[in-house]
């Protein structure tokens, strides 16, 4: 509710002290826990899922075992790490250069985010064995193996954690700092209810928000109704990447049929290669993305999902509830109007 001016304030130190620095910390207690010859967590399980091997020679796995979609079903909540970016394209305006400077900031995004999130994985199951991983305290539990159990310093666990949530905090307002501001621009451009283009003293769109947290909080209180934390964690998950999978459907197939019905129009940056160009990007990314449309619905082998056709009810229903919600609403205003 304090604005853009507050966000970007929080978002430029949470990067650095919520997920630069835990990170760093958490690859320096992996060497140091290779070094001084501690268990390495691949290492010492015989879990089909990572080792192969016969005759007593088990070894870790260079490649994932795949025995169907559901040893796959990971992957779709994977590309929701990698999901967000194009969120911030509404701050391009405020760039000094955006022809320029946005594609390289997405590059350097996305090789950051590859890199973090493939060093701290490797960091965690490193550490913490394979049948006591977890989906939400994985990291954490690295810490307090490392630290509290190895270095007899864990009085430090409590600090790396505020320095996480607070990291956390910054990318969480930073996701609903973007979308709700394009949003309210599509209030002001007629296509929903004007109640939610008021904003308070300081421009935030208040109304918006307020939905938006009513909204977060009803789809959180799964975690009330599930036993298994990580598969209530998962489960979230998988409505979020199903919804936001059809947005980025919508986005690679707008972006084909823009070059080829307004490629005459203006643009601060675009997709070099003419149209075959736009075709292999945009139709390479809508490939993947299906494919990890049909993914989200297949209940995951690593988790103790419990009701398979309770899983995939609730994922095709929060998918189909929140995709037809704005054109619903879209459509009783025009209606109105």
């Amino acid at each position: 509710m304090s604005g853009t001016g507050f966000l970007i304030k929080i978002a430029k130190r949470g990067f650095v002290l919520g997920t630069a620095l835990p990170g760093l910390a958490l690859l320096g207690l992996f060497a140091y826990w290779v070094v001084s010859g501690h268990p390495i967590g691949w290492e010492h399980t015989t879990a089909a899922a990572v080792t192969t091997g016969a005759a007593g020679h088990v070894h870790a796995r260079l490649l994932p075992a795949l025995t169907g979609l559901s040893t796959l079903a990971f992957l779709a909540g994977i590309l929701l790490l990698f999901a967000g970016p194009e969120s911030q394209a509404v701050h391009v305006s405020d760039m000094k250069d955006p022809k320029k400077g946005f594609p390289r900031a997405m590059w350097f995004a996305a090789a950051l985010t590859f890199g973090i999130f493939t060093a701290g994985s490797l960091a965690v199951a490193g550490i913490v064995p394979y049948d006591r991983i977890s989906l939400t305290t994985g990291v954490f539990d690295a810490y307090q193996r490392v630290l509290g159990g190895a270095l007899h310093a864990g009085w430090l666990v409590p600090l790396i954690a505020v320095l996480v949530c607070y990291g956390a905090l910054s990318g969480a307002l930073a996701w609903i700092g973007g979308p709700s501001k394009a949003l309210l621009a599509t209030v002001k451009d007629g296509h929903l209810p004007p109640v939610l283009a008021r904003t308070n003293h300081k421009g935030a769109q208040r109304n918006i928000l307020l939905a938006q947290g009513a909204v977060v909080t009803l789809i959180s209180s799964i975690y009330l109704l599930t036993p298994n934390v990580s598969a209530a964690f998962f489960l979230i998950s998988s409505m979020t990447v199903s919804l936001y999978i059809v947005m980025y459907l919508l986005l690679y197939a707008a972006a084909i049929r823009l070059r080829h019905t307004r490629p005459e129009l203006p643009r601060s940056f675009k997709v070099p290669g003419g149209r075959p160009g736009m075709w292999l990007v945009a139709g390479t990314g809508f490939t993947a993305a299906a494919f990890a449309l049909v993914l989200s619905f297949v209940p995951p082998a690593q988790l103790p999902i419990g009701n398979p056709a309770m899983y995939v009810g609730l994922v095709a229903g929060g998918l189909a509830l929140f995709t037809a919600a704005p054109l619903l609403i879209s459509r009783h205003h025009r209606a109105r109007t």
